[in-house]
C-alpha cells in the first residue's frame, strides 16, 4: 500500500515538473519580447573571455545582438554581432525541438484521448523521427 502511495506521489510530481517545464518553455520567449530592445545595451558585462583578459572573441555582444534580432532591429544587431544571424534561427530551431519534445511526451502520457492533441501528436512525432530524437523502447526485454 504504502508503495503505491509513494509510486503515485512520484507521478503527480513527475507531471507537474514536465508541466512546468512547458510553462517555462512559453515564457521564456514571451518575457523577451515583452522586455525592451535595448534592455541588455547597459550595465558591465560579466563575460569569462573579458574577465580572463581576451580583446575579440566571437561571442562577443551576441546577447545584445539576439535581443535586438528579436526586436527586428536587424541594424543595430549587426552592429552588435554578425554572427547573431546565424546563431538565432539555429537556437530557434533547438528550442521548438525540445519544446515540442516535452509536448509530446506530456500529451502521450497525461492526455491520450484528447483528439486535437492526438493529432498535434502526429504532427510532432513525425517531426521528431524526422530529425531522429524519437526513440521507442521495444517492448520486449531481451537484452
Amino acid at each position: 500500500m504504502a508503495q503505491i502511495m509513494t509510486r503515485n506521489f512520484k507521478n503527480k510530481i513527475i507531471k507537474l515538473y514536465r508541466l512546468a517545464l512547458i510553462g517555462i518553455f512559453i515564457l521564456i520567449p514571451i518575457m523577451l519580447i515583452l522586455l525592451p530592445a535595448d534592455f541588455f545595451d547597459t550595465g558591465q558585462s560579466i563575460s569569462v573571455f573579458e574577465l580572463l583578459g581576451v580583446e575579440n572573441y566571437y561571442s562577443k555582444g551576441m546577447t545584445r545582438a539576439v535581443m535586438h534580432l528579436i526586436h527586428f532591429d536587424f541594424n543595430i544587431a549587426w552592429n552588435y554581432n554578425k554572427i547573431a544571424f546565424i546563431v538565432f534561427p539555429l537556437l530557434s530551431l533547438i528550442y521548438l525541438h525540445f519544446f515540442l519534445k516535452h509536448v509530446y511526451k506530456v500529451n502521450r502520457k497525461y492526455f491520450p484521448n484528447n483528439l486535437f492533441l492526438i493529432k498535434l501528436n502526429k504532427k510532432i512525432s513525425s517531426y521528431l523521427k524526422f530529425t531522429g530524437k524519437l526513440r521507442f523502447k521495444s517492448k520486449n526485454n531481451n537484452t
